[in-house]
């Protein structure tokens, strides 16, 4: 063969292989029609892929799609996952429909690419797909602000607003009262508030947000404890949002508002929003602390504000005292809310605290928002009086005693008790009803007429007040003192003068006897009192136990010399408990010496065996000892009859 009928040959040979490479590289489907899209910002559009199957087999197909973009600036729009076209049979058409969702962008084509490969031999094409984002003007912010402020103060606002269309915006924002002013707000004798837009954005591109800033400016004379309202208008182009302005002037707690740096004030309890009932005690703690270089003279007030009312429901005068420069006090107090306080209205509680006669220049104050809310079955005492208010041996003497229904539904059968041992006092009222806390009828009033023990000491005792429900539950308990003077001619006003003692000496008044029986809660009132000349701090503890558990304590942290306090201790009961149980309460002073005192609650019998007993009840012993009395008299008759027979 020669060498040109060889390279022919060769040639022939590589031109098979190229056009069977080439008939296995072509490509075997069509990508149909064009694949185009038009929407606005915030819109779905649908894309439907269309995949001709050229090839003699079944085919299935993957399409992915690059970004969208539309070569000007950054902006981008992301095409989702598509669905895989499976299982086409020749020459037919396979579908994948897929959405997408218009973001906030410059108007204009946004184009990229699709390409769609073929499960068998892999080979795939692409096509161009693209999204018109016509052009529109969107923008989203805020549907209400709110405003907390006092007289005589001004404040910024920001007001975030974000371009949600497609074209570039320049904002601009009005502002008018309910009563129809611009840009002030009125009160009934002409005080303003004046509303001001300080800045306002412009060329904000799509999808950018920025700030718009108001400036509220209240006149010193202006009603506070007022809500007041109107509607800012913010408009971008030919789109306008109106949102809602909620001004709430709080009360004017320092003459002319929060001045001055000198004093600093933080409160440790309570928390803003805890929860309380009409008639529970509030224990208030915070710090003072003088941050200026010389002494200062402080006073200080806590003021309970019904900002429904607008209205000072409540106000304690704390204490006036000097602080040394760079000195820190702290404050304790119990604060009573009011029994009538409604659940519906916000409260708040001020603490208030300002140079002694320089309240212009010095005053700071914190607010704690209180959350109130009535339990559905709350009897409180309301008032308890003793009269005569100082008594002798054999005295007789009128006890009355106020309760109040607080909560929100009625009460059937309540009582009131009282005792005291010492003054062989135990008494109790009849049964009486009680509306619910808005009703006229939610209140009674019952007297009781004992008379002393002729065989007294001289000095003050305590008896129990107790309201009960109508199954023996206890609404409220309270401590109340009686005076007992002379007693005998022989004891000198001399020897009943009581002395204080030095230093710190901490004496703890409680019931020592409890009958549970039937309550699953128990409420221990404990009184404390520091017959010392010494302010001290107290610790209170109960110790562990297993037939109930400890569900707190409430006491103050400080006393105060010659002071008596109030204290309790709250206890969920197990039900399941049989006789008498002890508790021990002990308080620990802040010298580390401990008072203790034992307390006993009566659980009473049980005449059912249960649990895991091993014993056997006296009923039972009874029968098992004629069992075995007549089994042993059958036995010896056996034996007997054995004996005859033989």
């Amino acid at each position: 063969m020669g060498v040109n009928h060889m390279k022919k040959l060769y040639l022939a040979i590589l031109a098979i292989m190229l056009l069977g490479i080439a008939m296995v590289s072509a490509a075997s489907f069509t990508i149909l029609g064009p694949i185009n899209g038009s929407g606005n910002p915030g819109e779905a559009v649908s894309y439907t892929i269309e995949v001709q199957n050229d090839d003699t087999m079944n085919l299935s197909f993957t399409c992915t799609s690059t970004t969208l973009v539309n070569g000007v600036g950054d902006y981008e729009i992301t095409v989702p996952t598509i669905d895989v076209i499976n299982d086409i049979p020749q020459d037919e058409i396979g579908y994948s429909t897929f959405e997408v969702t218009v973001p906030a962008v410059a108007s204009g084509l946004y184009t990229g690419t699709l390409t769609c490969t073929e499960s068998e031999n892999q080979t795939f094409i692409d096509a161009p797909i693209s999204l018109n984002v016509l052009g529109m003007e969107a923008f989203e912010t805020d549907s209400e602000v709110s405003v907390d402020i006092i007289p005589s103060e001004n404040e910024d606002v920001s007001i975030e607003v974000t371009n949600t269309g497609s074209n570039t915006l320049d904002f601009t924002a009005t502002f008018e009262s309910e009563d129809g002013d611009d840009g002030v707000i009125e009160d009934n004798d002409g005080d303003e508030i004046t509303i001001t837009f300080t800045s306002l954005p412009t060329s904000v591109l799509p999808g950018e947000t920025e700030t718009i800033t108001m400036n509220v400016d209240v006149e010193n004379g202006m009603d506070h404890g007022e809500q007041y309202d109107g509607t800012i208008t913010i408009t971008a182009g030919s789109i306008y949002v109106d949102v809602a302005l909620n001004i709430d002037l709080e009360a004017q707690i320092c003459d002319e508002g929060l001045q001055g740096d000198k004093i600093t004030l933080s409160v440790d309890e309570p928390d803003d929003g805890d929860d309380y009932k009409p008639g529970e005690t509030v224990n208030v703690e915070f710090d003072v602390e003088n941050e200026d270089n010389d002494d200062i003279d402080v006073e200080v007030t806590i003021i309970l504000w019904d900002d429904t009312d607008g209205d000072e429901v409540e106000t304690i005068d704390v204490d006036e005292l000097n602080i040394d420069e760079d000195e820190e006090e702290t404050f304790v107090v119990e604060f009573e809310l009011p029994t009538d306080l409604d659940e519906d209205h916000t409260y708040y509680l001020y603490i208030k605290v300002n140079e002694d006669g320089n309240e212009d220049d010095q005053c700071n104050y914190e607010r704690i928002n209180l959350d109130i809310e009535r339990d559905d079955d709350d009897v409180a005492i309301d008032s308890v009086s003793v009269s005569p208010s100082t008594l002798s041996c054999g005295d007789d003497y009128v006890v009355t005693v106020e309760v109040l229904n607080i909560g929100t539904d009625e009460q059937e059968d309540v009582f009131i008790e009282i005792v005291e041992d010492e003054l062989e006092l135990s008494v109790s009222s009849d049964n009486f009803d009680l509306g619910d806390h808005n009703d006229n009828d939610n209140d009674y009033k019952a007297t009781f007429s004992p008379a002393l023990p002729t065989d007294l000491t001289s000095g003050t005792y305590y008896m129990d007040v107790k309201v009960y429900e109508n199954d023996g539950s206890l609404f409220d308990s309270e401590l109340v003192s009686i005076s007992v003077g002379s007693c005998s001619s022989e004891e000198t006003s001399t020897e009943e003068e009581e002395e204080s003692v030095e230093g710190v000496e901490i004496e703890m008044l409680v019931d020592n006897d409890f009958d549970v029986v039937g309550l699953d809660k128990l409420t221990i009132p404990v009184i404390i009192q520091n017959k010392g000349d010494e302010d001290t701090s107290l610790t209170l503890r109960v110790d562990d136990i297993s037939w109930a558990d400890v569900e707190g304590t409430e006491y103050l942290s400080n006393i105060n010399a010659g002071q008596s306090l109030h204290a309790y201790v709250y206890l969920n009961l197990e039900t399941d408990v049989t006789g008498i149980h002890d508790l021990v309460i002990e308080i620990e002073d802040g010298q580390g010496t401990k008072t203790t005192e034992t307390v006993s609650l009566d659980f009473g019998d049980s005449n059912s065996i249960t649990g895991a007993a091993t014993g056997i009840s006296e009923w039972n012993t009874t029968m098992w000892f004629w069992i075995i009395g007549i089994i042993l008299l059958v036995v010896i008759l056996i034996i007997l009859i054995r004996i005859l027979t033989k």
